[in-house]
């Protein structure tokens, strides 16, 4: 017979596998290979960090993390941030996704 269940991906990883086991089996089944992937960033759990206060000419470092809904890291978004901020001289000249 078939049977069914629905679960809910919460954490990413790669190189999952499920496994089955029957009390009576000496061995377990695995399926084959899969992954969790991020889901898109969402406001409510990123978050904009840095200093307080400055002095003129001083560097301002900025770190975005980006997350999901669950709570998870968001990597390859370096190219879509928009910082809006007075009183600057962008140095860098692009965002570094630290992919983590």
């Amino acid at each position: 017979g078939y049977y069914s269940i629905i679960y809910q991906a919460v954490t990413t990883g790669s190189l999952k596998r499920a496994s089955l086991k029957m009390p009576h089996w000496s061995e377990t089944i695995r399926s084959a290979f899969y992954a969790i992937s991020a889901g898109e960033p969402v406001r409510e759990n990123s978050s904009l960090e840095m200093a307080s206060s400055f002095i003129v000419g001083d560097d301002i470092n900025i770190t975005v993390s980006l997350k999901d809904a669950a709570g998870n890291a968001v990597t390859g978004y370096a190219d879509d941030i928009v910082l809006t901020m007075a009183n600057k001289i962008e140095k860098s000249g692009a965002w570094h996704d630290n992919n983590n």
